[in-house]
């Protein structure tokens, strides 16, 4: 009895190993934001007489193209000029043409004719009505072949595949490139799918190599936002959503699938143990009753005990016996502990708490790039354990999935599966509406509005938006809307809409 003391005194000693072990060794890069707000300073020769620019370069094959203009926030209106230039020896920087852009849809500005298949094309937007410190948020400039128009963008640049229509996300020069940001879609037919991935309410949930039909095994329910992101060897992608049409019956087999591919890693670690158990347990019942066979035959008279005359070699035989049965019981108790080991840090990380570390700028200056987070995740874990969705309180700051926007993707490096760190504004079933810097919040409480961030314990370390924002949105019953404390430097529902309660994954203390 002693010794069994001893070894689950050893487990759980490894256990709390497993959990400091957990804690540093699985810990998650979190997000902040990704985007290098720093400019390149293209040169040209164009005059943009004091005004606030953005200049950005790309390759285009000879040809005239369409150029659009969009701006980067929405509400946001200015008058903009757009020049170009080839990025060679002598090349005289061309007006390309002047529009009042807008930050909802994209503005038709002129046409440009690329004839040099060496030089790349230098595009510069100008603007007195824009600030030069727009921060992750910057104009967006696309691109269309009037030989071969692969769609005419208004809202959205529509393209059909399968009698679908689909929204292209063409491939263009990131933020941390550049400071203009430079699209130009490429004909799906010419191009070649790369992956497939399914989204269901804006969460990823599957990839494959190629475009199929949405496996219903992954929804749950009717009215469900379903989208399949087609990624192409050129870097756009294609958008496209349906939705679950009302009558959609799922079923125990569908979810116990969920389940599984949901908290694979959980599951494994679970059957290991249970397999280990249940091996163990097994060998143990045949021993025992073995053993218990052995005595009722002796007490009945069935079988009698032998007397044999035992020499020096049975002597050394039973001690070599002993050695051998002594080093099979350190093995499968050492094999106990090292499945315990793992077993903590995969159940500790996974639902109870882990070390995040912030990446980016957007929370500053609450949390800098580099902080390190100790990440609770229990609330969330016991919410999914009774059946719902954990809803955070206002003000707390918590981690959330990435998931694929459907505002404006180009402005953001930040890829699905990622996980970012935010501020919660705005809780479910409330009114939200932003104008520049002011966040108000309608709720049943506060009918008249009440600004969030007024006398709030992150009001000290939030950095002021300076950009014209407008939106007024009314969550749903399971969203929320989230933002950065760094406002210029923050791509969060202010432009990608709220997201899902069921999307956080954990609470920052």
């Amino acid at each position: 009895m002693k010794k069994y003391k001893l070894f689950f005194a050893f487990v759980a000693i490894v256990s709390v190993i497993g959990i400091c072990t957990g804690l540093g060794g699985l810990s998650q890069p979190v997000r902040a934001i990704v985007i290098d707000s720093s400019d390149i300073n293209l040169e040209t020769t164009c005059d943009v007489a004091g005004d606030a620019s953005f200049t950005g370069m790309l390759p285009l094959p000879p040809d005239t193209y369409d150029v659009y203009v969009r701006l980067p926030t929405p509400g946001q209106v200015a008058d903009v000029r757009l020049f170009g230039q080839l990025n060679r020896d002598g090349a005289e920087c061309q007006k390309i043409g002047s529009v009042k852009a807008n930050g909802e849809q994209w503005s038709l500005v002129g046409s440009w004719s690329a004839v040099d298949v060496e030089a790349q094309t230098i595009l510069q937007v100008a603007s007195a009505a824009l600030s030069s410190t727009l921060g992750a948020n910057r104009p967006s400039v696309m691109v269309i072949s009037k030989t071969y128009p692969t769609c005419v963008p208004v809202l959205e640049c529509i393209v059909m595949i399968g009698g679908q229509e689909g929204f292209v996300r063409p491939i263009g020069t990131l933020p941390n490139q550049d400071s203009l940001h430079i699209v130009r879609p490429i004909d799906v037919k010419e191009d070649v799918i790369k992956n497939v991935t399914y989204y269901v309410d804006k969460e990823p949930a599957y990839t494959t190599k190629t475009l199929e039909a949405f496996d219903m095994r992954y929804v749950a329910f009717s009215n469900q936002q379903l989208a399949r992101v087609i990624e192409y060897e050129s870097g756009q992608r294609v958008v496209l959503n349906e939705e679950m049409p009302e009558g959609f019956n799922d079923n125990f087999l569908n979810f116990l699938f969920r389940v599984v591919q949901s908290n694979p890693r959980a599951l494994i670690t679970a059957g290991i143990i249970g397999a280990i158990v249940l091996i163990g347990s097994i060998a143990l019942a045949i021993v025992h009753a073995i053993r218990r066979r052995r005595i009722w035959r002796l007490d009945h008279g069935f079988a009698h005990e032998e007397y044999v005359i035992v020499t020096d070699v049975d002597r050394q035989k039973a001690f070599m016996n002993t050695r051998r049965q002594a080093v099979i019981k350190k093995v499968v108790m050492g094999s106990l502990a090292f499945t315990a080991f793992v077993s903590v840090i995969v159940l500790t990380n996974t639902f109870v708490i882990q070390i995040y570390k912030v990446d980016g700028r957007s929370m500053e200056m609450t949390y800098k790039d580099g902080t390190q987070l100790l990440i609770n995740k229990v609330p969330i874990s016991w919410a999914q354990l009774a059946g719902h969705a954990y809803t955070p309180e206002r003000g707390q700051v918590v981690i959330v999935r990435q998931v694929f926007g459907i505002t404006d993707d180009i402005q953001s490096a930040e890829k699905a599966g990622d996980y970012l760190i935010k501020r919660v504004v705005g809780l479910p079933g409330e009114r939200v509406v932003v104008a520049g810097d002011v966040i108000t919040v309608y709720n049943t409480s506060y009918p008249g509005g009440f600004d969030p961030d007024k006398d709030s314990s992150w009001q000290a370390t939030k950095q002021a938006e300076t950009a014209a924002i407008a939106l007024d949105v009314t969550l749903g019953k399971d969203e929320i809307f989230i933002s950065g404390d760094n406002r210029p430097e923050s791509i969060d529902s202010r432009f990608n809409g709220p997201i899902l309660t069921k999307q956080i994954v954990g609470i920052a203390n």
